[in-house]
């Protein structure tokens, strides 16, 4: 058990911090916005965030490949 620990806690800590950061940054990007035009920014920060996990996923993948060739 001693071993697994720092494997289970290491993805806990990052997704602990990855929800608050995604958090916060919304709320930044959308704090000085008016509440009736609030959707559009949030909607483009969403995007770009998706946009964002998609290209990192597709990458960690073909190194993954790369490296075990």
């Amino acid at each position: 058990m001693l071993t697994t620990a720092p494997v289970l806690l290491g993805p806990v800590l990052l997704g602990l911090g990855w929800n608050l950061g995604l958090l916060v940054g919304t709320a930044v990007m959308t704090t000085p916005v008016a509440g009736t035009t609030r959707a559009a920014p949030q909607g483009k920060v969403d995007v770009a965030i998706a946009a964002t996990i998609a290209a990192d996923g597709l990458i960690s993948g073909l190194v993954v490949v790369r490296r075990h060739r």
